[in-house]
């Protein structure tokens, strides 16, 4: 193939030059078109967003302190009803479950009676018999003591005729013969007088023995009636039954416990509060309850005790709380993990601020009019007492000011920030 030829190459060669120049030209000619028809932005000034904060209005007045504590609930009273004779259990209550309510005095178990009517009716027997007996030689006693009597009138007369039989013989108006007579009549009354004597002697220690029978037959007679009475088994106070352990036809013996009761009228709670919290609760100061994992109240109680000294161990000391209520109605359960909040000391004229609002000793303040936009000023209020989590200010504070309780690492004095709802109260 022949080879092209040079002014053919050269001429080919200026018309691509020529039609890119052309190119080029036309797109500056668009870009400087596009470029005239360019608005400038508009300028504006460019300010940084403002912190949101929360506050609490400050307010002056009384602050009654409130002591939280934990503790774990203890019933005061609980008892193992036990059995107090021997016997075969004959009835249990229907009801006689754990969980179910008694009341004072209800009957719950019931044993075997016959054994123990026997044993009563033998008492009441022997008791009769000791009686009559004593009746018998109380009339023996009696008749003895008017025989002794007449015989020592018998005997005063004898002595007087003894001597005027004496007087005769020295006279020699009676005989000798005579006079011996009368010492025999003498002498034989004398010996019935100390026989009758040794008799009503012997007669009231019979007496007494007989009567101390009487008072032991009649424990024996009270101990069968006591003992029948046991072999009903009822309920010592109001409670709710933890165990049941019996069943009819059980033989039971005197100790055997037949079922676990406790009092849930009677409950107490050991709170453990700080050592630096000694001598700040009274005795009868009221508080109130709740489950360690609720908000709601639901018990209330008192202060009973206080413990004296401070743990050692973990530096706190215990209060005795005493949970008010009814035995059915609301119970505490003993061994309850609870919460308790305890009234403390009152505080007069002072502002309660939340601890959160303190960076150091300082507090910020947001101020103006402005209901959403403030400029925050610091201040340093006088604490007179810095609660766990409460501050008691008394001074450098103005009632109705609003201080800063949220955000504040963001913020500085002067700085302005934005206001959104106030806080909840502590």
């Amino acid at each position: 193939m022949p080879s092209e030829r040079p002014d053919n190459l050269h001429l080919r060669i200026i018309v691509s030059a020529v039609l890119v120049a052309l190119f080029l030209a036309l797109g500056a000619g668009v870009f400087y078109a596009l470029y005239s028809m360019r608005k400038d932005p508009e300028k504006s000034e460019r300010r940084p967003p403002l912190t949101v904060v929360r506050v609490v209005t400050a307010t002056r007045g009384e602050f009654l302190e409130r002591i939280e504590g934990y503790g774990r609930a203890r019933a005061l009273r609980s008892a193992d009803v036990s059995a107090e004779v021997p016997g075969v259990v004959a009835r249990v209550a229907a009801h006689l479950e754990a969980g179910m309510a008694v009341t004072a005095g209800e009957e719950m178990v019931w044993l075997e009676r016959r054994e123990f009517e026997t044993a009563l009716a033998t008492a009441r027997a022997r008791k009769q018999q000791v009686e009559a007996a004593v009746d018998g030689l109380a009339v023996t006693l009696e008749n003895t003591k008017r025989r002794l009597e007449l015989a020592r009138s018998d005997l005063d007369a004898a002595e007087r005729e003894l001597a005027r039989v004496k007087d005769l013989a020295e006279e020699e108006v009676v005989t000798k013969s005579e006079l011996d007579r009368q010492r025999i009549t003498k002498s034989l009354t004398e010996k019935e007088v100390v026989s009758l004597e040794s008799q009503r002697d012997a007669t009231e220690k019979d007496l007494i023995r007989a009567r101390a029978e009487v008072a032991a037959a009649e424990a024996a007679l009270d101990r069968a009636n006591l003992d029948l009475e046991r072999t009903t088994i009822r309920a010592p106070f109001t409670g709710r039954i933890v165990e049941r352990r019996v069943s009819p036809g059980t033989r039971v013996a005197p100790g055997t416990v037949l079922l676990t009761l406790v009092d849930l009228s009677r409950v107490e709670v050991p709170v453990a509060l700080g050592a630096s919290r000694y001598g700040e609760v009274d005795v009868g100061a009221p508080a109130s309850i709740r489950r360690g994992n609720g908000d709601e109240t639901l018990w209330t109680g008192r202060v009973a005790r206080v413990s004296p000294t401070v743990n050692d161990r973990d530096r706190t000391w215990s209060v005795f709380l005493v949970v008010d209520g009814t035995p059915l109605a609301n119970p505490m359960p003993p061994g309850s993990f609870v919460l308790a909040e305890i009234e403390g000391r009152r505080y007069e004229d002072v502002i309660p601020v939340p601890r959160v609002a303190f960076v150091a000793d300082r507090v910020y303040l947001a101020t103006g009019t402005d209901t959403e936009e403030a400029l925050v000023v610091a201040k340093e209020p006088r604490v007179l007492r810095m609660l766990p989590s409460t501050a008691l200010v008394v001074s450098g504070l103005d009632p109705g000011a609003r201080v800063i309780v949220t955000n504040l690492e963001q913020i500085a004095d002067g700085a302005r920030v934005r206001v959104t709802a106030e806080a909840a109260p502590e």
